[in-house]
C-alpha cells in the first residue's frame, strides 16, 4: 500500500514530466521519424480494424499485404485502450502513448526505490533520471524500445517482491507486466530481460540453499510456475502468431554476426559515444560518420551529478556492497552494448534467441538501470552522513576542475561565430548548426554551474534553513531536465504543430472503401498518396485504407525479397489489385502478354475489409484471377462458396482459376488457431483487469473506513 506522501510523489513525477515534455503536452511540436512512419500507421490500422469489428490479422495496405498478427505490438492492450478513447488514433494519441510510458517508467523506478527502502529524495531522483535518461530521449522514435524499458522496472519489482512474499496476486501481476513488456515492446529487450531474470533467480537460489531455507525455495518456485503459466495464457496469441510469422521472414533463422544491414553488429554502441555520459548535448550531433552509428542510439546520460556520486561512492570503504555489485552490472551491460570491442555479445550468441535481434546499443538501458540502482544507496548515504559530505565536496572540486580545464581546451577549438547565431537566429538554428565541440563547450558551462551549486550547498547545507536533501533533489532533477531540453528537438520532436495534422485524421474513412479496379498498384505509393496528410510520408495507404505496393516494414518477407530480386514483383504491380490473365508458365509466372487490360469490366467488388475481399467475376472464357496480395498459408479462396486451391504466382502473389460464366469469388484470411488464441488471450486480459479493479475497489473501501481520508484511500489505485 502506498503511503500518503508516496501518492503525492506520483503527482510530482507527473508535474516534472509535464515540464520536461511541454512541447508535446501543448501540441506545439510533433514527434518524428519511426514513431510517425511505422508505429503511428500500424496502431491506426489495428485500432481501426477493431472498431470495424475485425481482428487485426492481415494488413493489405502496405507492401501488397502483411500478416500484422505476427507483430507482438498488434496485441498490446494499452494501445487498444488509447485507440478506443480517441475517435481516431491520431497524433495526439501516439503522443499520449509516448508520455504514458515515460510515466510508467518513472513510477516503476519509484517502486524499485520503495522495495529497496530508499528515501523519498532518492526515489524521486531515480524515477526522473530513468524516465528522462538518454535512452528515453535519443530513442524516442523507437517506442517499442521505450515500452520495454518502461515495464522493465515493474518486471524486476514484482520478481523481487515474489522472493520476499509469495502469493497468487503477485504471481499474476508479475506475469501480466511481463506480457505487457512482450506485447508492446521490442523482442530483443524482452529476450535479454528473461536472461536477466534467470540471473536473478540463480542468485536467489544460491542464497536460499546456502541458508537452508528450503520451504521458501519451494514456495517461490510454485509462485514462479504460476507466473509462467499465466504469462503463456496472456501471451498465447503473440507466441503462436510470432512463431508462425518467423517462417516467412528473412530474420526467422537468426542473424549473422556482422555489421551489414541485418547483422548482429548493426547498431552497436560506439566507444566514442561514452562522451554522452558527461555531455549529452553532444549526442544530438547528427553525423553518422563521426559517431560510427546512428546518433539516435548513442545517448546514455542519466545525470552528471548522479554519475559523480556513483564514481565517488565506489571509492569509499563503508559503502554497501550493493553499490559495487550494481555498478559492475552497469559496466557489464555497457560492455555488452559494444560488441565491436568486447566479445560478450558474441559469447551470448550460444544462448537461444540471442541471435534474433541486432542493435546491441539497447543494452545500455540495463546499464542505466543498474547505475541508478547503485546511485540510490549513494544518495541516501550522502544526505545523512556529514563526514561523507565533506569528502564528496572535495571530490566535486576535482570534478569541477576537470570540466573547467576541458572547457578551457575547447575554447581554442570552437567556432565562436556559431554562438552569435544562438542570439541572432535562435535556439533551433544553433542546435542544427553546432558541432560536437560547440555542444560540449555549451554543456560544460551548464554542468560547471550545476556542480558549483551542488558543491556550495554540500558545505553550506543549512543556508536559509533549507535541508540538504532538498538541494540535492532540485539540483539533480534540474540537471536531467536541462539535458532533456538540449536534445528534445534533436531526437524527440520537430517544430510542427499537431493540430495541422490531426484535422486531416477526422476526414479519413471510417469503414473500408472498395479498392480501385482501374488504378495500378504501382501508382498507389507513399509518394503519390502523401499529399493527403501533411508531414506524414510513409505507410500512407493505411490511413486511406487503400491497398498499396509501397510502405515501410521492419519485417522482410522471404517471398517478397525473392520476387524483387527476380523482377517478378514489379512485373505485376503495374496492374490493379485484381485482374484477369489467361496463362501461367511452369514456374508459376503470369504471362503479362495474356493479361486482360479491361479486367475491370469483368470484375465487381461487393465486399472488402482488411481480412477479406469478395468479387463478382463475369467472363466468356476461363481465366486466372490474380490477387495482388502476398501469399500466406492462411488465405482461402472460394468460388460460389466452394473451396478452391490458391496458386502462388510470381513468387509471392495469389491466383485462382476461374471458369467461364458468372461467379462469386471470395479471398479470406482466417488463421483459425490464431483467432482462437486471440479470443483466449483477450478473455484472460479482461478477467485479470476485472479482478484488479475489484481488488482496488476493496482497497479503497478498506482504507477509507480505516483512515476516513479519501486521499489515502485513492492511493490504493497506485499500487499496481
Amino acid at each position: 500500500m502506498l503511503k500518503k506522501h508516496q501518492f503525492f510523489d506520483y503527482f510530482i513525477l507527473l508535474f516534472i514530466l509535464f515540464i520536461g515534455m511541454f512541447p508535446i503536452f501543448s501540441g506545439i511540436a510533433i514527434m518524428k521519424w519511426d514513431i510517425m512512419d511505422i508505429y503511428l500507421p500500424w496502431k491506426y490500422f489495428i485500432t481501426e480494424a477493431l472498431k470495424n469489428d475485425e481482428l487485426p490479422l492481415w494488413n493489405p495496405f502496405m507492401n501488397c499485404g502483411f500478416a500484422q498478427q505476427g507483430d507482438p505490438g498488434t496485441w498490446y492492450p494499452v494501445s487498444w485502450f488509447i485507440g478506443f478513447v480517441f475517435p481516431k488514433y491520431n497524433i495526439t494519441a501516439v503522443h499520449l502513448e509516448y508520455l504514458l510510458h515515460l510515466y510508467i517508467a518513472a513510477t516503476g523506478m519509484y517502486l524499485i526505490g520503495v522495495l529497496k527502502k530508499f528515501s523519498r529524495t532518492a526515489r524521486i531522483v531515480l524515477a526522473v533520471s530513468y524516465m528522462f535518461s538518454g535512452f528515453f530521449i535519443s530513442n524516442a522514435q523507437h517506442i517499442g524500445w521505450l515500452i520495454s524499458a518502461a515495464w522493465f522496472p515493474y518486471v524486476i519489482y514484482y520478481f523481487s517482491f515474489l522472493q520476499k512474499k509469495q502469493n497468487l496476486n503477485l504471481s499474476l501481476k508479475f506475469a501480466f507486466v511481463l506480457f505487457l513488456m512482450l506485447s508492446g515492446g521490442y523482442p530483443g529487450i524482452f529476450i535479454s530481460t528473461i536472461y536477466i531474470l534467470v540471473g536473478y533467480y540463480l542468485f536467489f537460489v544460491v542464497g536460499v540453499l546456502k541458508g537452508k531455507r528450503y520451504n521458501e525455495f519451494r514456495k517461490f518456485n510454485i509462485s514462479i510456475l504460476i507466473s509462467v503459466v499465466a504469462f503463456f495464457i496472456f501471451s498465447a496469441v503473440i507466441l503462436i502468431s510470432s512463431f508462425d510469422l518467423s517462417q516467412y521472414i528473412t530474420r526467422g533463422n537468426g542473424l549473422k554476426y556482422n555489421d551489414e544491414a541485418w547483422g548482429i553488429l548493426t547498431g552497436s554502441f560506439p566507444p566514442k559515444a561514452l562522451i554522452s555520459l558527461f555531455y549529452p548535448f553532444a549526442a544530438g550531433f547528427k553525423d553518422t560518420t563521426y559517431w560510427g552509428a546512428d546518433f539516435s542510439m548513442i545517448n546514455t546520460y542519466f545525470g552528471v551529478g548522479i554519475l559523480s556520486l556513483l564514481i565517488f561512492s565506489n571509492f569509499q570503504k563503508n559503502m554497501q556492497k550493493e553499490v559495487r555489485i550494481y555498478t559492475l552490472a552497469g559496466i557489464f551491460f555497457l560492455m555488452v552494448a559494444m560488441p565491436q570491442i568486447f566479445p560478450l555479445r558474441k559469447l551470448f550468441m550460444i544462448l537461444p534467441y540471442m541471435d534474433m535481434f541486432r542493435f546491441s546499443s539497447l543494452f545500455r538501458i540495463f546499464a542505466i538501470f543498474f547505475f541508478l540502482l547503485a546511485s540510490g544507496y549513494t544518495i541516501d548515504k550522502i544526505i545523512t552522513n556529514k563526514q561523507l559530505q565533506l569528502q564528496f565536496f572535495r571530490f566535486l572540486l576535482l570534478v569541477i576542475s576537470i570540466f573547467v580545464m576541458a572547457n578551457g581546451v575547447l575554447l581554442f577549438v570552437i567556432e565562436k561565430w556559431k554562438f552569435k547565431k544562438l542570439f541572432t537566429e535562435g535556439w533551433l538554428y544553433f542546435n542544427n548548426l553546432a558541432d560536437v565541440d560547440e555542444r560540449m563547450f555549451f554543456q560544460g558551462i551548464i554542468t560547471i554551474s550545476l556542480l558549483i551549486i551542488l558543491a556550495f550547498f554540500t558545505r553550506q547545507r543549512n543556508i536559509y534553513k533549507i535541508s540538504f536533501k532538498y538541494i540535492i533533489l532540485v539540483v539533480l532533477i534540474l540537471d536531467i531536465l536541462i539535458s532533456v531540453q538540449l536534445n528534445l528537438y534533436a531526437t524527440v520532436v520537430a517544430d510542427y504543430p499537431v493540430k495541422e495534422i490531426n484535422k486531416h485524421f477526422s476526414k479519413l474513412p471510417k469503414n473500408y472503401p472498395f479498392p480501385s479496379l482501374q488504378t495500378n498498384m504501382s501508382e498507389l505509393t507513399d509518394q503519390k498518396l502523401k499529399n493527403n496528410i501533411p508531414y506524414l510520408w510513409k505507410n500512407i495507404g493505411i490511413y486511406q485504407k487503400t491497398p498499396s505496393s509501397d510502405g515501410v516494414n521492419p519485417y522482410g518477407l522471404i517471398a517478397v525479397n525473392k520476387a524483387f530480386k527476380n523482377g517478378n514483383y514489379n512485373a505485376l504491380i503495374n496492374n490493379p489489385i485484381l485482374f484477369l490473365a489467361k496463362k501461367n508458365d511452369s514456374k508459376m509466372l503470369v504471362d503479362t502478354n495474356s493479361i486482360n487490360n479491361k479486367s475491370h469490366q469483368n470484375l465487381k467488388i461487393i465486399n472488402f475489409s482488411n481480412n477479406s475481399l469478395m468479387v463478382e467475376v463475369s467472363s466468356d472464357t476461363s481465366y486466372y484471377l490474380i490477387f495482388l496480395q502476398n501469399y500466406y498459408s492462411y488465405w482461402k479462396a472460394t468460388i460460389n462458396e466452394e473451396l478452391q486451391p490458391i496458386l502462388k504466382v510470381n513468387d509471392t502473389f495469389m491466383a485462382t482459376k476461374i471458369k467461364k460464366g458468372k461467379h462469386t469469388v471470395k479471398f479470406s484470411f482466417y488463421p483459425k488457431k490464431i483467432v482462437y488464441a486471440a479470443y483466449f488471450s483477450i478473455a484472460s486480459w479482461i478477467l485479470f483487469i476485472v479482478i484488479l479493479i475489484f481488488e482496488k475497489t476493496l482497497g479503497i473501501v478498506k482504507y477509507y473506513k480505516t483512515d476516513k481520508k479519501i486521499i489515502r484511500a485513492l492511493a490504493a489505485l497506485f499500487t499496481f
